[in-house]
């Protein structure tokens, strides 16, 4: 049984092995690749039923989906750091432009004090002149204008009548008048809190004569006006725009401002900024808030202007994305999970149907071609259902073989007898006519190598019938090799069918072995025409010698003339006539056509 099944399935394996990567997409040459596994079916394992089609259809899935996820990952990484950058390249062109905002409005209230300071009624000593002009400035500039004595005495402010008494200038206000009076230069002071109106301010400080004593021209800038500039630059943004003074205290802030100005910055604000005219810095901020902060010197002022961007806002675009990500990522899954249910099922129903008839082909039933929507199984069951053919037909085959095997063997047990038959009339007609016991044993034995050439020229030719010239040829050989000089066939290509082909062999010897003792070819002159022809249903074939010796009839007629003369006529159902002209001996039989078969 295991024999049989062996065979089945080295049949099927034989079948499938037809159909290869060259005759079909790589694809299905793969399918057709794992068929011939499939069904060597001793060699699966038993304890290892692998996964599930759908299993397979959602790793493959996953697989496929997984790098174009990581590479989506990537572009959003690199996204959100390009976003990220370009949002701090904007907020340092914001800082830039804010710091840029409040040194034109420090070049302006400059320029005005500078244009006091050269007033001709202030060097006179004319104060209430002079205060006259000083309070032009409030009108154009919005702000009032101070001056005082390097020891800190105002003189005039113009926030007060003229000859009212003034406190003293500020220390934190005193510091940049001392400075402007030693250089020679205009300075800004830093935030500080107003002497006669306690709000946050700052002073544009110019050195100036009065009367014959140095004093400091200066024109306050209320901070509220610094927190509408930054205002109006955040433009509703989400981001912290700061401006600190030369102290690291908060001159304004867009978020929190009156809880922060004049006070000082974060120390890691003040850092990040000392000594560097523009950067970027992640700090934390006053609110505890992780910020990218951008920040730009203002080029009048030992000031900075800061644009902080909080890392959540930063960030957000990125969260956001990923968000999205995420949300298309389940949906993806859920959507092919589907998919490969669906697939799956359609797939594994078409295999679960291959799996039903597979096993009719070890079992030598007929399988029919299956209809699946799976082109690959369609093509694996057409190799089934090739491979059931081939097998059944096989089957049919040997079994036809083995009557074929029999009907051989009757037939070599027939030619066999007919051998025997023949040999033993060859044993009494040669020891009958036999002069002595050499004479029969040379004849007999003569007799048989000539019955041995025509059964060798038989089997040479499948027992499918001798052609007449190298019948005529076997027999002739061994007298006179030379054919075609001394003996001369001519004739059509006709074959015997093998009963009558055994017969003429005989007469065929005979003829040569008498032409060799007696006739033609006992002379070196002698020569053997041998003609054959057919007309109609009729075959003739005429022996003729000449150049011999001179022929004599013989007197007695033994064996050989009745094989020449009897046999031959019996073996084509013909005549036969034979000549003893002293020129030469001829020999003609003819017979019907019916003994050979269709021409080679």
């Amino acid at each position: 049984m295991m024999l049989h099944q062996s065979a089945h399935l080295a049949a099927i394996e034989s079948l499938v092995s037809r159909y290869q990567p060259s005759r079909m997409p790589g694809a299905l040459a793969d399918h057709i690749t794992g068929a011939r596994a499939l069904f060597r079916f001793e060699r699966a394992p038993k304890t290892d039923m692998g996964r599930s089609i759908l299993a397979h259809l959602i790793a493959v899935s996953v697989l496929v989906f997984l790098p174009s996820l990581l590479f989506v990952s990537y572009l959003l990484v690199k996204s959100a750091t390009s976003d990220k950058d370009k949002l701090n390249l904007t907020a340092a062109a914001k800082a830039r432009e804010v710091a840029g905002l409040i040194d034109r409005k420090f070049e302006g209230l400059k320029g005005a004090a500078q244009t006091l300071a050269l007033s001709h009624d202030l060097r006179s000593g004319n104060m209430r002149a002079f205060y006259e002009v000083a309070s032009n400035v409030h009108r154009f500039f919005g702000s009032h204008v101070t001056v005082s004595l390097a020891d800190g005495t105002q003189l005039i402010d113009t926030r007060v009548p003229l000859g009212q008494t003034l406190p003293q200038t500020p220390p934190k206000a005193l510091k940049a008048d001392l400075k402007a009076l030693q250089t020679g230069e205009p300075a800004v002071s830093s935030i500080h809190k107003g002497a006669l109106t306690a709000k946050p301010e700052a002073n544009v400080v110019v050195p100036a004569v009065c009367g014959e004593q140095p004093c400091a021209i200066k024109i306050a800038l209320d901070a509220q006006r610094i927190q509408d500039i930054a205002l109006e630059a955040l433009a509703g943004r989400k981001w912290i725009i700061a401006v600190t003074d030369d102290n690291g205290c908060f001159v304004a802030r867009t978020k929190d401002f009156e809880n922060s100005v004049a006070t000082p910055a974060p120390p890691a604000l003040r850092d990040a900024v000392l000594g560097k005219p523009f950067g970027t810095a992640t700090i934390v901020n006053k609110e505890g808030i992780w910020v990218d902060n951008n920040f730009h010197r203002i080029a009048s002022a030992d000031w900075t202007a800061t644009v902080s961007i909080p890392q959540a806002t930063l960030d957000a675009p990125f969260w956001d994305n990923m968000r999205n990500l995420i949300y298309l990522t389940v949906i993806w899954f859920v959507f092919t999970s589907l998919a490969a249910i669906v697939v799956g099922r359609r797939v594994r129903s078409a295999l679960v149907d291959l799996a039903q008839v597979a096993p009719n082909v070890a079992k030598g039933f007929p399988v029919s071609r299956l209809y699946t929507p799976v082109r690959e199984v369609n093509q694996v069951s057409m190799a089934l259902a090739e491979a059931s053919h081939e097998i059944r037909h096989n089957q049919d085959r040997l079994s036809k073989n083995a009557e074929h095997t029999r009907f051989l063997m009757r037939e070599v047990l027939h030619r066999a007898k007919n051998q025997l038959t023949i040999i033993q009339s060859i044993l009494r007609q040669t020891l009958g006519r036999a002069a002595n016991a050499q004479d029969f044993q040379e004849s007999f034995v003569e007799r048989l190598q000539g019955l041995a050439e025509t059964q060798n020229l038989l089997v040479k030719e499948s027992w499918e019938g001798a052609p007449v010239d190298e019948l005529l040829y076997s027999h002739v050989k061994h007298f006179l090799p030379e054919i075609g000089d001394r003996i001369k066939l001519k004739g059509p290509n006709l074959r015997l069918r093998p009963e009558p082909a055994q017969n003429l062999g005989m007469v065929f010897h005979e003829l040569a072995s008498n032409a060799a003792k007696y006739g033609a070819l006992k002379t070196l002159a002698g020569r053997i025409e041998i003609v054959w022809r057919t007309e109609g249903d009729r075959f003739e074939m005429i022996w003729r010698e000449s150049g011999g010796p001179p022929v004599v009839q013989p007197i007695r007629k033994g064996f050989g003339t009745q094989v020449i003369t009897r046999v031959a006529a019996s073996a084509l159902e013909g005549e036969v006539d034979v000549s003893f002209d002293p020129q030469g001996f001829s020999w003609r039989v003819s017979g019907s056509t019916t003994y050979f078969v269709q021409k080679k």
